[in-house]
């Protein structure tokens, strides 16, 4: 555990619950205070390895990071009774959450359930929060964009058109290829979304520096047409939104055998969209979250 004074910058600590309620954890002072925290930074790497008859050392196979689990010390001022009931309730064990942490500009949040909650003073008023994080990854805050195929917006006020030369009210962009920069610490998932402004057949994307690598659909997109394809880990889905109804199916089963759930790489990702037909009427955009191995 590391005491609050070495914990560097001032920093808050919020809890999130998915029950709606929240608290706010922070180092600067009352009225809850941080005196200590463990497993905010670093990572548990479990090293599988091979020795062979006869061999000096071994031979690497693979490492796993084990879940996270993250603890904090903390200090009430104020009514402690009242305090206390308050904390139990926002961060209830039956319900799934997210600590954010913020220093300054800095923002990284984690998904995590609250494990144990115990009073270790005869009053009641420093308690120790524990809670595990099965994904050990920090994430940024908001999910990054990345547009291979869009329509760029050209309409704005003032507007002004000249006679005989019209209007240009959105552009196309021509790159068939784009580069996906992840920034964060490790590979990631992402989601894919592929939106028809006319019918669009087979539409694909595909690894453009391994080409045996692609995400492809069986299916003819009609005018608003929306699919989905999620590759995270645990999180693999693949949906399509019909505009003629409304409704969000389940599209895996159009979805080639041979797709790889691809994901994105440390740094550059370069990615190619395609449509057996239908290709220019075809909008393509990469959604994923930079993942940090500590903060």
């Amino acid at each position: 555990w590391t005491d609050a004074g070495n914990l560097g910058d001032s920093m808050k600590l919020i809890y999130r619950g998915e029950n709606g309620f929240s608290e706010t954890f922070t180092t600067e002072g009352p009225p809850l205070l941080i005196t200590a925290a463990d497993g905010l930074y670093g990572y548990d790497n479990s090293v599988h390895t091979v020795t062979r008859h006869m061999q000096d050392g071994c031979n690497y196979i693979s490492g796993q990071l084990s879940a996270r689990r993250i603890g904090i010390t903390v200090q009430i001022f104020g009514n402690v009774v009242s305090t206390r009931t308050r904390i139990m309730k926002a961060l209830s064990p039956k319900t799934l959450g997210k600590f954010e942490l913020i220093r300054g500009d800095y923002k990284r949040e984690i998904k995590c359930v609250i494990e144990k909650i115990s009073v270790n003073t005869s009053d009641g008023s420093i308690i120790n929060i524990m809670a595990l994080c099965p994904n050990p990854f920090w994430r940024e805050e908001r999910e990054s964009r990345v547009d291979i195929a869009a329509w760029t917006k050209k309409f704005k006020y003032p507007l002004t058109v000249e006679q005989g030369i019209g209007f240009i009210f959105g552009e196309r962009t021509e790159m068939r290829v784009i580069n996906v920069l992840n920034t964060g610490d490790v590979g990631v998932g992402m989601r894919v979304v592929f939106s028809a402004m006319a019918a669009v057949t087979n539409p694909a994307i595909v690894d453009a520096m391994d080409e045996t690598k692609y995400l492809r659909m069986t299916c003819t997109m009609q005018p608003g047409d929306m699919i989905t394809i999620s590759t995270g880990m645990g999180e693999k889905r693949v949906t399509l939104m019909r505009s003629a109804t409304g409704k969000e199916e389940n599209a895996f089963g159009m979805l080639v055998p041979t797709s790889t759930f691809m994901q994105l790489g440390v740094g550059d990702n370069l990615l190619r969209y395609e449509a057996d037909s239908g290709e220019d009427w075809l909008c393509t955009a990469v959604f994923f979250y930079p993942s940090y191995l500590g903060v």
